[in-house]
């Protein structure tokens, strides 16, 4: 085939593709469109007044078979009145929070409930669960999977994972967890009777749900932002449904709308959705505006000329693209993931947040003893030694970064750079990865996984850190050897570990698959994420525009932006051809 063809055939392929996904987001987007119109209609609402008497945050994944988060940072009733609880407790209306998982200690003064999951981004299911799974718990502490004797319950949910909820008697007094149950499958049965064009629903990884327990004309209910939980929510990051959590909580009283139409209108003699926000404004929050679906039309159309366009402007390029070979695109963590690593190596010299929670435990204590004591010095980072695995855009950001705090760098990549930044000690190829790792404090690794680099640490290459070197992987687990890492760290070989990537990576997700074989999470010298040192808002807008416009520039015959290596360099002997991080 010749080369102009299959540029040709490529193009329009991908016009093709363009202008079906248009289409096909449309019709998705339409749906909702409508379903939230008919839902906000003004006349099947009523004006209220409501108390909020606690807020917070659901969170399911897109699936609806377990939490978001499998490790909440706060396992506590708030201490503000009303109560807020953040997306970080896990919590379902009307104030059932996340508290341990099987087999682990749950600190809870009321009742624990045992179960796999409590609500799936559409439906709360509290009510769900037998009476036999639920655990009064006035000692304030029971193990999660026992009842309040210590003995072992029975299996909840053969086959999937099980966690403890806590709900503490003050807010449990006030709902009946039935009518949670029957108010959001009622109201999602309302919702989803909304008129409907083609039944193709929005694809979500994760939902976020804001929720609050009011009090409305002398009753006490679940209320939404909408009148329903997947009405309010955030995919994939919580943000949005925090701020209006913690908003509900700050101004209790305020205006409220009673749904009065359809099952959840007059269902069970008792007032069953209410909406925090006018309904009406629903269908605008849905899709920003009322022609979202008449811009992805033109999108669709326009996508199409200008793909052919595109198309005749890449026959004329390819002999250009040709010669100078292939480029990579690395658009994507070169601010983000430096601040991690910098962030990482400086908490593990200064120690704030163990400071911080020493103190607070030592303090303000209802005896008046101060039980205080001075906490041992810290270290400054200053003229230690950062040594960096590859020099592509996050490596060169560690080590620029690295130097502003008086650090001494030094680096190895495949390619040598032509000339040696001034602020690096030392740049030299893999073959000096001994020295590197022999004179380093902190081990920083951002190579891309590649069949050469898979393994590259291992037990030679940990036995040669320094005895309190620490190692921060933010590329790719298995870069580093699983076993001897685990080895090494368990006996303290080494200093420490920061890990933000992992031999299953993401897969832990799904039920029965965790991070690594082994419990990373039983190591005090180990600092664990789950894989978001990329995350911030700022790199997610910044990799969509340098991705727009080297698309634009392929159109157009123009260079790209941000090219790590041509693929003709990558060819050579000894050198790895670059790939995207993160």
């Amino acid at each position: 085939m010749k080369p102009q063809l299959g540029a040709r055939l490529g193009a329009t392929l991908g016009c093709i593709l363009v202008t079906a996904l248009s289409i096909w987001t449309c019709l998705g987007a339409s749906r909702f469109y409508w379903k939230a119109k008919a839902w906000g209609e003004p006349e099947t609402w009523r004006e209220s007044s409501c108390q909020v008497l606690s807020a917070g945050v659901s969170c399911a994944d897109e699936d609806g078979v377990h939490p978001c988060d499998l490790n909440p940072h706060a396992t506590f009733v708030p201490t503000g009145s009303p109560p807020v609880f953040g997306s970080d407790q896990l919590s379902v209306c009307p104030g059932t929070f996340w508290c341990a998982r099987e087999t682990e200690l749950c600190r809870c003064s009321g009742e624990v409930i045992y179960a796999a999951l409590l609500f799936n981004g559409q439906v709360y299911t509290p009510a769900t669960v037998d009476n036999d799974y639920r655990v009064s718990t006035p000692s304030g502490t029971v193990r999660c999977g026992s009842d309040a004797h210590g003995q072992p319950l029975g299996d909840p949910a053969p086959g999937q994972t099980k966690y403890c909820w806590c709900t503490p008697q003050e807010l449990s007094d006030l709902v009946q967890p039935s009518s949670t149950l029957q108010c959001s499958e009622a109201t999602k049965k309302d919702f989803d009777a909304g008129r409907r064009l083609l039944d193709m629903g929005r694809r979500r990884r994760v939902v976020y749900s804001g929720w609050a327990l009011v009090e409305v004309e002398q009753q006490k209910t679940c209320a939404y932002e909408y009148g329903l939980p997947s009405a309010t929510n955030d995919e994939i990051y919580p943000a949005r449904t925090n701020a209006l959590a913690q908003e509900w909580g700050k101004q209790p009283m305020r205006d409220c709308w009673v749904r009065t139409a359809g099952a959840s209108g007059d269902a069970f003699g008792t007032i069953c959705s209410v909406a925090l926000a006018r309904p009406d404004s629903f269908k605008d929050a849905s899709t920003n505006s009322k022609w979202f679906q008449i811009f992805w039309i033109i999108l669709g159309s326009l996508g199409t000329v200008v793909c052919g366009i595109g198309a005749a402007l890449a026959c004329m390029a390819e002999r250009d693209a040709a010669a100078a070979g292939p480029h990579v695109d690395e658009s994507q963590g070169g601010v983000a993931i430096p601040e991690y690593v910098l962030a990482a190596i400086l908490q593990w010299n200064v120690r704030i947040l163990q400071m911080d929670a020493d103190f607070r435990r030592c303090t303000w204590r209802d005896d008046m003893v101060n039980t205080c004591r001075r906490p041992p010095m810290h270290k400054e980072v200053q003229n230690q030694t950062v040594g960096i695995l590859g020099l592509g855009t996050i490596g060169r950001g560690v080590a620029e970064r690295a130097a502003g705090l008086k650090m001494r760098v030094c680096a190895v990549d495949a390619k040598l750079p032509a000339t040696v930044p001034p602020y690096m000690a030392w740049v030299g190829t893999d073959a000096e990865l001994p020295r590197l790792l022999k004179e380093s404090d902190f081990v920083v690794v951002s190579v891309p996984l590649l069949p050469q680099t898979k393994g590259m640490i291992g037990i030679k290459e940990l036995a040669q850190m320094k005895p309190d070197g620490v190692l921060i992987n933010i590329a790719r687990g298995p870069i580093v050897d699983e076993v001897p890492l685990w080895t090494a760290l368990q006996n303290q070989r080494i200093g420490g570990a920061v890990l933000d990537v992992w031999w299953n990576d993401f897969s832990w997700f799904q039920n029965g698959t965790w991070p690594s074989t082994f419990n990373f999470s039983s190591l005090p010298n180990v600092w664990m994420t789950p894989h978001v040192s990329v995350n911030t808002a700022e790199a997610h807008e910044t990799t969509l525009d340098q991705a727009a416009s080297n698309l634009l520039a392929l159109s157009r015959g123009k260079p790209f932006q941000n090219v790590v290596r041509n693929a003709s360099d990558a060819g050579s002997a000894g050198q790895r051809p670059a790939v995207l991080l993160a």
